[in-house]
């Protein structure tokens, strides 16, 4: 490896040890972070050639995903230039900033962009969280039903018979909680398949058992909770 990449994977790594200390966020936000303040503070010389993707993952054991969105918020930035055949090459000339502290130059150079809040840190943990295991074969996964039993023939005629008989009228956003028409039709169902009363008013149509979750646990439940879960369920939904 090149004196030119040993000397920015080191530089980077010893700021990320120390901000991962600090506070947990996604690796990729924290790698870019820690990537723009050496930019910004000429820690990292501009016109500098920075690792590739898969050398820098494999020094800071990171997986190359993580390296690519650092590198892309930097590139949106234009704190690094991609060039055809060259590499990632750092974008950011203090020229004409002479006298000036590395702080005072960040302070004048850097937008105030917005921190991402407590609540929005928590989105990308739970994300994280969701898609730890994988979509294939797996049960009660969101927006896919099972495959393997699905009514293929089934559904092609009853979506055949609707296109015939639509109107511009159903083609509008709808009621958020559903179709009226089949909150009426599921309180038949219920009505007689399991004798259970209700009216259409409290049946509220979701687009799978991830979404009926989140509902739940968004408007019913409080952190610290004790809940009780039907198995088998989605996996995920433990998280």
């Amino acid at each position: 490896m090149n004196t030119n990449h040993n000397f920015t994977i080191n530089r980077i790594k010893k700021e990320l040890q120390v901000q991962q200390q600090k506070k947990q966020t996604n690796k990729y936000i924290l790698l870019y972070r820690v990537m723009k303040n050496c930019i910004l503070k000429h820690e990292i010389p501009h016109d500098w050639l920075l690792p590739s993707t898969r050398v820098l993952a494999q020094e800071l054991n990171l997986s190359r995903t993580t390296v690519i969105k650092a590198y892309e918020l930097l590139l949106l930035e234009k704190l690094i230039l991609a060039k055809a055949g060259s590499g990632n090459r750092v974008n950011y000339d203090v020229t004409g900033e002479i006298g000036k502290s590395s702080e005072e130059i960040t302070t004048v150079n850097i937008a105030h962009y917005p921190q991402i809040s407590q609540k929005g840190e928590s989105y990308f943990k739970n994300i994280t969280l969701i898609n730890r295991l994988p979509n294939e074969n797996l049960a009660f996964r969101p927006g896919l039903p099972p495959l393997d039993v699905f009514p293929v023939n089934q559904w092609k005629n009853l979506l055949n018979v609707y296109w015939r008989h639509v109107k511009s009228s159903g083609l509008t956003y709808s009621n958020a909680t559903g179709l009226i028409e089949l909150k009426k039709s599921i309180c038949n169902y219920l009505n007689v398949s399991r004798n259970v009363i209700c009216n259409p008013e409290q049946i509220v149509i979701v687009s799978g058992s991830l979404q009926s979750l989140y509902l739940i646990a968004t408007t019913l439940i409080d952190r610290g909770d004790s809940v009780v879960l039907e198995n088998p369920v989605f996996p995920n939904v433990h998280s």
